[in-house]
């Protein structure tokens, strides 16, 4: 649709899912996820919900045993410590970027 002055007018959904797609891009998420995520988007009310209390409680088993493995971290080597450290900051880096997308 255009408006008279020729400009290209889009719907307010549209504008919604292109602004979605930025706020992924500044995330830098994959294609692939972006693609579920907007899927997501078009679930119906219900299975949203349980899918959000199927991530809040997967959250807080994986908190549980976060908090195991930095107690058993006191335990190991330098050198393997430093090693776990850096794969789970790695993963913590990436689902942080996914929860700040998720909470916005």
């Amino acid at each position: 649709m255009r408006s008279d002055s020729n400009y290209r007018l889009y719907k307010e959904e549209v504008v919604a899912e292109l602004q979605f797609i930025e706020k992924c891009k500044q995330l830098h998420l994959p294609l692939e996820q972006i693609k579920q995520k907007m899927r997501t988007n078009c679930l119906d009310k219900q299975k949203f919900i349980e899918q959000t209390e199927q991530i809040t409680a997967t959250m807080s088993v994986l908190q549980n045993e976060l908090e195991e493995v930095y107690s058993w971290l006191d335990t190991v080597e330098q050198d393997e410590k430093a090693e776990m450290k850096r794969r789970i900051q790695s993963q913590s880096a990436d689902l942080m970027k996914t929860l700040v997308l998720f909470s916005n």
